[in-house]
C-alpha cells in the first residue's frame, strides 16, 4: 500500500512545468444576427510553445451565404463591446480548427490570453461571437471535443500503462510534461518539459555528476514527487463563468499546494502568495511535512530549519528591504537561489534559474558563482538593469566586490570539496554588517556548525578549520549543518611547508598559535591574531596575509585591510612582520614606516645591516611550498624561513641564547624558532629513512671524518631533546642547496659529529676528542684542563649552538638577539668585533687584543698550557689562525690544526705536525714545522 497514498494525491509539483497552463473560461456568447454562434471546444498549447490550437463547433446561419471565422486575442476577457476595440485579431479562417502564433510575451504570462471566435456570414455581414477561453489543462473537465479530460491521466479501470484510479506516476507527467527532445524547453504536448528539467532522460541529455534533484528515493517509491508540491485537480487561473471576473483565491500559483500531512494542506493562491513560506512548509522550523513527504529522517539529512532569523542579511527585512530601495521586492525568495525542480549544481543551486553548470570554472551559478550574482560589481550592475534595486550605492549591498576579492594573487578556495563561501556563510542566518569594514564575524557562521551564528573572536574562527580536524559533513544533523567537506590541498611533497594545523604540531599542544608568543601578549601591546596578518577572502600576498591594524594597538601602521596593490608595503613579506619588530624609524617605502608593538622586539634595525640576513634583499622569492632546490636558485632569508609566527615562542626575554643557553648544556633552539623547518644531515649512509625523526649523532670520530653527508632530512622543531639549532642553519649553508651563498662553506661537513675536531653544535656527549686511529694506528692527545683553556661555564664536551658566535648586539632591551644583522664580518657576535685570523689568546701584543676576538667568548689565556703557546707573546706570532684552520667550525685534524696549503681553510704558519700520541704537559715545537721559527721535518705527519 505503500504506493496507494502517491496515486491517491494526483497534483503535480512542477512549479514551472504549469507556467503555461490557465483556466477554460466560460463567457455567454452574443449573437448579432442570425449566425448561430461557435462554441469554443477546447484549447491547448504545443509545438513547443509556438502554437495555441482553437476548437470550436461550426457556426450556421439560415441567411444565405457562408461563414468566416476571426480569432480575437487580449489578455484579458472580451466581451462584444470591447473585442473590436481591444483585441488583436490574430488570424481569418473558415476552418473550425487552427494553430495560432503565441504573443510575444504569453508565454511569460503563464499563457493567460484569452481567445474568443467571431463568426461573420460574408454575404449578410450578421456576427456572432464564442465565449472566452484560454489555454488550460487542469482547471476541470470539458466535453465535446476534450482532448484533455480525466482518462488522460487516470484509468478506469486501473490498467496500466497509465495507472490506478488514484494518481498516475511522475511518468504520467511527463505524457505532457515531457516525452520530447531532452534538449527543448517545452514537452509532447507543448506545456514545460519539466523531464528535461529533472534530468529524467536517459539518453540525449547530459547528466551532471553532481546532480540535485528535488526529490528522493522515498518520493520515488512512493510515487508522489510531483504530488508532494503541486495538484492538478485546482486551476491555476480561475474566471467566474458568469461575470468574466478573475477570482484570486480560486486561481492557484503554478498549482502549487504543499501536503503537510494525509488531512492537511497548504495552498498559494494569487490571493495569498506563498512566496518563501511555501518553502518553509516542509523546509521550516517544524519536522512533520518534511518527513510525511520525503520519509523519515529527510527533515535532519537537509539541515532542519532554514527560517530566516529576524536579523538575517538575507531575510524580508535585510538587504531587500525598503531602506534599501528595494519597495516591491518581498525578499530574496528561495528561488533566487535555488532550482525548483533540478539543477546541474549541488543543492539545487540555480541563481534566478541557471542551473547550466555545476562548476564555477565557466562561470556560472554554482557555489561562489551564486553569491558574486549579486555580490560583485557586475552582479549588482544586472540587478540594477533589470530593476530590482533603485538608489542603492552601494553594489552587492555590502559595499565589498567580493567576486573582485576572490580574483587577487592568494585566496581561500570556492568549490566544494575544499571549501566555498557556504562554509563560513550561512545565507539563511547571517547578517549584515558594516560596510567597508572587515573580520565582523556577524557576518560569519560557526564552520563546524554554520546554522550557529558566530560570536567569538577571529582566532577562533580559523582555528575551527585550521586545527588538524577540519569540519566535515559527518556531522550534520538538523541542527548542525557543514555544507561542505573542508579538505586542504596535500602539500606532502614540500619538505618546509608549515602545514595547514595551527592549533599544534603534531599532539602537542603547547605549540600553536594560541600559545605562541604573538598570541599571548594582551591586547593592550598589540597581540597579533589571525585579523592583524590575514584577509578573510583573499590577498595580492601569499597566503592571504594582508595587515590591519590589532584591535587595542596604537602607534602601529594603521588601515583597514591591506591587501590590494602588490607594492604595498604594509603586507609584503618581512614589511608585514615590521609593523609591529620595526623601530618607528625605518622606512618600508611609499609613506609607511616600520613601527614597534608594545612588547615585541625590533628586528629591523639589525636586520638592514650590511653583514646581515636582510629579508629585502630578495622580493618573492620565498615559498613555503619551496624545497632546496628552490633556495638554491634564489637566496633568501625571509623571516619565515626561520619563524613559524604561529609557533614562535619568547624565553626569558631573549630569542636566542648566546651563552650556554638557558643556563644549561644544550644544543637545543630557542623557542623563538620553534616551528622551523631544519634539515637532519645522514653523514656516511646512502639511504635515510624519511619517517626517522629521531637523528642519528654519530660518536665514532673519524668513521666519517670530514665527509659531506649523504642525505638531509627536513625535520621540524618543536624543541625535542634531540633538537639542534644548527639544522635550522644547515637548511641554506650547506650541501642541502647546491649553490651554496658566495663566500660560504658547507657547515654540514665542518660540523660533521665525526671529524677528528669539532666545535659540538649537534650536541655530542663528548665534546673533545682525545683518541684517533690514522691508517690503522691508534693515536692520544690528552686534554688540558678546562680552566687552562676554556672560560668559566665551558667543559671540553659543552654543547653549543651557532648563535653563541654568530648573533647581533643588542644595543637596548628593545632590540631582538639571533642572527639578524651584525656590525662584524659574518654576522660575528659584535661583543668580539677583532677578526680571530689576526689575533691572539695569549696576552696583549701591539695591536691585538686577547679578549676582542670570537675565540675568546669561549677560549681563554693558553699561557699555561703548554711552551708552545707561551712563545707566542711577541710581535704578531701569536694570532689563532697561524696554526688553526681559518673557518673555525670544524676539521680533518685533532685540535682544527690546518697547514698552509689548505685553501679556505688554510692555517698561515703551519706546514705540517708530526703524527704521535702526546700528552698537554710534554707538546712542544719540535711537534710542528711552521713558517715561523719552526724547521722540524718528520718521517710521520700528520
Amino acid at each position: 500500500m505503500a504506493a496507494t497514498r502517491g496515486r491517491a494525491k494526483w497534483s503535480t509539483r512542477l512549479s514551472w512545468c504549469l507556467a503555461v497552463t490557465v483556466v477554460a473560461l466560460a463567457v455567454p456568447s452574443v449573437a448579432l444576427a442570425t449566425p448561430v454562434a461557435p462554441g469554443v471546444r477546447d484549447a491547448t498549447v504545443y509545438q513547443g510553445g509556438i502554437g495555441v490550437t482553437i476548437w470550436w463547433t461550426a457556426s450556421t446561419d439560415t441567411d444565405a451565404g457562408s461563414i468566416q471565422y476571426q480569432v480575437y486575442r487580449d489578455d484579458v476577457p472580451m466581451t462584444i463591446a470591447t473585442y473590436l476595440a481591444n483585441g488583436e485579431l490574430v488570424l481569418t479562417t473558415s476552418n473550425t480548427t487552427e494553430t495560432v502564433t503565441p504573443k510575444a510575451d504569453e508565454l511569460a504570462k503563464k499563457y493567460t490570453y484569452y481567445y474568443m471566435v467571431v463568426a461573420t456570414n460574408t454575404t449578410t455581414g450578421n456576427k456572432a461571437v464564442s465565449s472566452n477561453i484560454v489555454p488550460n489543462v487542469h482547471g476541470g473537465v470539458r466535453s465535446g471535443y476534450a482532448t484533455y479530460n480525466c482518462q488522460l491521466c487516470h484509468s478506469v479501470h486501473g490498467a496500466p500503462p497509465e495507472g490506478y484510479l488514484g494518481a498516475a506516476s511522475t511518468w504520467g507527467c511527463y505524457r505532457c510534461h515531457g516525452n520530447t527532445d531532452a534538449t527543448k524547453s517545452y514537452g509532447d504536448k507543448a506545456v514545460r518539459n519539466v523531464q528535461r528539467d529533472f534530468y529524467d532522460y536517459t539518453s540525449g541529455q547530459t547528466i551532471p555528476t553532481t546532480l540535485s534533484r528535488h526529490y528522493n528515493q522515498y518520493m520515488i517509491d512512493n510515487e508522489t514527487e510531483c504530488t508532494t508540491c503541486h495538484t492538478p485537480h485546482k486551476s491555476p487561473y480561475y474566471v467566474d463563468p458568469a461575470t468574466g471576473t478573475k477570482l484570486n483565491a480560486s486561481s492557484y500559483t503554478q498549482l502549487l499546494r504543499a501536503e503537510i500531512s494525509d488531512a492537511s494542506y497548504y495552498y498559494s493562491t494569487d490571493a495569498v502568495p506563498a512566496g518563501n513560506a511555501f518553502c518553509l512548509q516542509c523546509h521550516g522550523s517544524g519536522t512533520t511535512a518534511l518527513d510525511f513527504n520525503a520519509g523519515t529522517g529527510a527533515y535532519d539529512r537537509t539541515a532542519g530549519d532554514h527560517t530566516y532569523g529576524a536579523s538575517a542579511a538575507h531575510s524580508t527585512s535585510g538587504v531587500f528591504a525598503n531602506a534599501d530601495g528595494h519597495q516591491t521586492n518581498p525578499g530574496i525568495q528561495c528561488e533566487a537561489c535555488h532550482a525548483k525542480h533540478a539543477s546541474a549544481a549541488d543543492k539545487l543551486i540555480a541563481y534566478r534559474g541557471d542551473d547550466s553548470s555545476a562548476t564555477s570554472a565557466d562561470g556560472t551559478y554554482a557555489q561562489a558563482e551564486l553569491c558574486y550574482a549579486c555580490h560583485s560589481a557586475s552582479g549588482y550592475a544586472a540587478e540594477i538593469a533589470a530593476g530590482t534595486a533603485t538608489g542603492n550605492t552601494n553594489f552587492a549591498w555590502n559595499g565589498r566586490d567580493v567576486a573582485a576579492q576572490f580574483g587577487k594573487a592568494s585566496h581561500h578556495p570556492t568549490a566544494a570539496g575544499s571549501l566555498t563561501c557556504a562554509n563560513c556563510h550561512n545565507v539563511h542566518a547571517v547578517q549584515k554588517g558594516a560596510a567597508g569594514t572587515v573580520w565582523q564575524l556577524v557576518r560569519a557562521s560557526l564552520p563546524s556548525n554554520t546554522k550557529t551564528t558566530y560570536a567569538g573572536t577571529a582566532t577562533a574562527f580559523c582555528l575551527e578549520c585550521h586545527d588538524g580536524t577540519a569540519p566535515t559533513t559527518a556531522a550534520n544533523t538538523a541542527t548542525v549543518l557543514v555544507p561542505y567537506d573542508v579538505a586542504f590541498s596535500d602539500q606532502s611533497a614540500s619538505p618546509y611547508f608549515l602545514t595547514w594545523n595551527k592549533s599544534a604540531i603534531g599532539a602537542d599542544s603547547t605549540l600553536g598559535f594560541t600559545s605562541s608568543g604573538h598570541y599571548t601578549v594582551s591586547a593592550a601591546n598589540g597581540q597579533a591574531t589571525c585579523a592583524a596578518c590575514h584577509d578573510p577572502h583573499a590577498s595580492n600576498f601569499p597566503r592571504l596575509t594582508a595587515w590591519t591594524m590589532p584591535t587595542g594597538a596604537s602607534g602601529l601602521n594603521a588601515g583597514t585591510r591591506e591587501n590590494d596593490a602588490a607594492d604595498a608595503p604594509s603586507s609584503q613579506e618581512q614589511n608585514l612582520c615590521y609593523q609591529c619588530h620595526g623601530n618607528g624609524t625605518t622606512s618600508l617605502g611609499s609613506g609607511v614606516t616600520s613601527r614597534r608593538a608594545a612588547g615585541a622586539k625590533d628586528v629591523i634595525t639589525k636586520a638592514i645591516l650590511a653583514n646581515s640576513h636582510d629579508p629585502a634583499d630578495t622580493t618573492g622569492a620565498h615559498s613555503d611550498l619551496e624545497d632546496a632546490a628552490d633556495i638554491s636558485a634564489t637566496m633568501h632569508a625571509e623571516c619565515t624561513d626561520c619563524h613559524d609566527p604561529h609557533v614562535t615562542k619568547k624565553v626569558s626575554a631573549s630569542a636566542v641564547h648566546d651563552t650556554a643557553w638557558p643556563g644549561t648544556n644544550s644544543s637545543g633552539p630557542g623557542s623563538a624558532v620553534f616551528g622551523a623547518w631544519g634539515v637532519v644531515p645522514l653523514y656516511g649512509d646512502a639511504v635515510r629513512d624519511i619517517t626517522q625523526t629521531t637523528p642519528t649523532i654519530i660518536t665514532n670520530p673519524g668513521t666519517y671524518n670530514w665527509t659531506s653527508p649523504a642525505v638531509y632530512t627536513p625535520l621540524r622543531l618543536t624543541g625535542a631533546t634531540t633538537d639542534t639549532e644548527a639544522y635550522l642553519c644547515f637548511k641554506c649553508h650547506s650541501a642541502n642547496v647546491t649553490a651554496l651563498p658566495a663566500g660560504t662553506t658547507d657547515i654540514a661537513m665542518e660540523f660533521n659529529p665525526s671529524n677528528f675536531s669539532v666545535h659540538n653544535v649537534l650536541g655530542q656527549s663528548v665534546g673533545m676528542q682525545n683518541a684517533f686511529t690514522v691508517n690503522g694506528t691508534s693515536y692520544t692527545w690528552t686534554t688540558p684542563p678546562a680552566a687552562d683553556f676554556l672560560q668559566t661555564g665551558w667543559t671540553i664536551s659543552s654543547m653549543m649552538t651557532c648563535t653563541d658566535c654568530h648573533t647581533n648586539d643588542q644595543n637596548s632591551a628593545t632590540q631582538a638577539k639571533g642572527p639578524h644583522g651584525s656590525s662584524t664580518n659574518w654576522i660575528i657576535d659584535p661583543a668580539y668585533p677583532t677578526n680571530w685570523r689576526t689575533t691572539n689568546l695569549s696576552g696583549t701584543v701591539s695591536g691585538m687584543s686577547n679578549t676582542t676576538n670570537i675565540c675568546a667568548k669561549c677560549h681563554t689565556n693558553l699561557d699555561a698550557c703548554n711552551d708552545t703557546h707561551s712563545s707566542h707573546t711577541t710581535l704578531a706570532k701569536g694570532q689563532c689562525n697561524f696554526c688553526h684552520v681559518g673557518v673555525p667550525h670544524g676539521w680533518k685534524r685533532p685540535r682544527l690544526l690546518g697547514y698552509t696549503t689548505e685553501g679556505t681553510y688554510a692555517s698561515t704558519r703551519l706546514y705540517a705536525v708530526e703524527l704521535q700520541s702526546y700528552t698537554y704537559s710534554n707538546w712542544s715545537s719540535s711537534r710542528c714545522d711552521t713558517g715561523c721559527t719552526h724547521s722540524n721535518t718528520f718521517t710521520d705527519t700528520w
